[in-house]
């Protein structure tokens, strides 16, 4: 059974080590929080430590309540791999039909940390489907980072960490003709642990 302290504990992650504020804040800039959805059996790319992601939910004007996927975590991503992954999305009434899904700023600060080596990435997006559309992810380079994990004031984890994030927009039509054209935030975290490196997988 998953746990709220595991869930807690792999937000704070996500967050921390380089997120910022951004990476929690809905198309008009309200702070965001995470739902408490999440799946810590997706594993996309075959690896040993679990992926993870989160759904956030928001009522929007025209009183559609819309659910997205709205951040992915690998924990064992491999520098300039491809990540694979599948936004989706979903509403309590009415329909929702897919417009894009680009970065956030027009490129700016799409990537983040910036540091002395920025992180670099490129993003595709395949055809959307009813509800979904996927998404593969590069990143290369990488920021480079370090965690004491245990807390005993010697680091346990070091390796490269990434972020990207982006828009997710799409047109919802609360079923009368009202449509509202949002701007939802997905956000991906990536990390890389070093050769002999602890890890950071979630648990659950």
């Amino acid at each position: 059974m998953r746990t709220a302290i595991a869930l807690c504990a792999a937000v704070a992650i996500l967050v921390v080590v380089g997120c910022g504020d951004e990476s929690v804040t809905g198309p008009e800039g309200a702070l965001q929080t995470f739902d408490p959805v999440s799946d810590f059996t997706v594993d996309p790319d075959g690896g040993s430590c679990p992926d993870v992601y989160w759904e956030t939910v928001e009522t929007l004007d025209n009183g559609v309540t819309v659910t997205w996927t709205s951040a992915f975590g690998g924990f064992d991503y491999g520098l300039g791999s491809g990540y694979g992954a599948a936004a989706m999305w979903s509403v309590d009434l009415g329909s929702a039909t897919f417009v894009s899904f680009a970065p956030r700023k027009k490129g700016k600060n799409t990537w983040t940390p910036k540091g002395k080596v920025p992180v670099n990435g490129v993003l595709s997006a395949g055809t959307a489907g009813a509800g979904s559309v996927p998404l593969t992810v590069s990143m290369s380079p990488m920021h480079q980072g370090n965690d004491d994990v245990d807390g005993d004031g010697v680091d346990d984890w070091i390796g490269q960490i990434g972020n990207g994030h982006f828009w997710l927009i799409i047109d919802v039509d609360d079923g009368a003709g009202n449509v509202e054209q949002v701007k939802l935030g997905v956000n991906f975290h990536l990390e890389d642990p070093d050769d002999g490196s602890g890890d950071r997988c979630p648990t659950g």
